[in-house]
Formats: structure tokens, sequence, C-alpha cells
């Protein structure tokens, strides 16, 4: 796996943390309202779904950076590879349901990790 791919792997996973944060913290601060558009009351009617959506991206994340660890390298490439479409899939579909930004901050990395990985 080059380095270039672990850059980019470690960057998407780096991202998945950051959603994990808003959403398993920052839900229901003033600062998550504004990042999610949400009013209190939506915000406390969604608290566990968020929460628990934050932990699957807690897990993608986490595949991710283990991938970078595994030593057999064709085992660490498909690991990567999996999260990466994981990511990818989720990208996609809450770019063109929920908002177009997801494209940009999800599928494009994740697509962008799996080209970089399976460069020759």
């Amino acid at each position: 796996m080059s380095y270039i791919a672990q850059a980019v792997i470690l960057l998407v996973a780096g991202i998945h943390f950051l959603i994990l944060y808003k959403q398993m913290v920052t839900w229901q601060t003033p600062d998550g309202l504004k990042q999610f558009n949400l009013t209190p009351e939506v915000s406390k009617s969604f608290k566990l779904l968020a929460f628990q959506q934050g932990l699957y991206n807690g897990f993608l994340a986490i595949g991710l950076v283990m991938s970078i660890f595994v030593s057999n390298i064709q085992y660490a490439q498909y690991t990567a590879t999996f999260f990466l479409l994981c990511v990818l899939s989720a990208g996609l579909l809450g770019g063109f349901t929920v908002k177009k930004q997801i494209f940009l901050i999800q599928a494009l990395p994740a697509a962008s990790g799996l080209l970089f990985l399976w460069l020759k």
C-alpha cells in the first residue's frame, strides 16, 4: 500500500472520527445545533439516533486505521477497500438524499482513497 493511499485512508478515518465527535458529543450543544441546522427540540428527540450514527462512523474510522497496520499487504488492501466502499456508499446516499455537501465530505475522499489504493 503506497504512502499516498495510507495518507488518504487516514484522512478519511479522521473525517469519520470528527463526525463521531459531532454526533456523539456536540449534537445538543449550540455548535451542534448550528452544524446540523436543528432546533433544541428536534435535537433532543433524535439524540439517541445521532449517538448511534456516531458510533457507526467510529467503526468505519477504526476499520480504516486498522487496515494501515495489518502486516499482510493483500489483507490490508482488502480491508481498506471494504471500509472505503462503505464510506463511499454512505457518502453517495447522503449526497443524493440529504445534502450535496456530504458527497464532497465523504464520497469524494473515499473514492480518492480507492483510486490510490488500487493504482499500480
